[in-house]
């Protein structure tokens, strides 16, 4: 398996040694997402041929089982993490599955306009679920990590509903 990562469009790509890797990240750096795939001479692997990571910084982690079902265990932070995108799992796999499929279709030179479109209301319920756990989390880093991949209408309505704690926490530098 290989281990990639693109933070602030810079990619690593890792070779895993005896089943494990290091990365080594600054503290002052916001979580890296991170990838796994089963197979460094295929690059282009199916995207649910992946597993997807947040690593933070100074943090372990340990990640057991394989590409179809695998557990995240680590930090507090990762344990929430890992509980929160697990609510919205059956919708990103659904999302993944159409885009896989959209690709083949491209690949084919067949129209995917459809599935576009048939994408769009799922994407639309798993940014409602993720936006209703940050309303319901508002004092956790992961409701902030989440925040920031959303759109900037819901950072703008979800980002004063946070605590303190999260506002001088560890992600400080996503609050600001």
């Amino acid at each position: 398996p290989i281990v990639g990562s693109s933070n602030n469009g810079i990619d690593t790509t890792l070779v895993l040694k005896d089943s494990r890797f290091t990365l080594d990240i600054t503290n002052d750096t916001i979580p890296m997402e991170v990838f796994i795939r089963p197979n460094a001479n295929n690059v282009h692997s199916g995207i649910s041929d992946q597993i997807f990571l947040l690593i933070c910084p100074g943090e372990q982690m340990n990640i057991t089982g394989n590409f179809e079902q695998y557990q995240v265990t680590g930090s507090d932070f990762q344990q929430a993490y890992q509980a929160a995108h697990n609510l919205w799992e059956p919708m990103r796999n659904q999302l993944t599955a159409m885009t896989e499929q959209i690709i083949a279709l491209q690949q084919e030179g067949l129209p995917f306009d459809s599935l576009r479109l048939a994408q769009y209301p799922i994407y639309q319920k798993m940014r409602e679920m993720q936006k209703q756990y940050i309303v319901d989390h508002p004092d956790t880093d992961v409701s902030l990590y989440i925040l920031s991949q959303l759109n900037m209408e819901a950072i703008e309505e979800l980002l004063p509903t946070f605590t303190e704690k999260v506002s001088k926490g560890t992600f400080a530098p996503l609050y600001k």
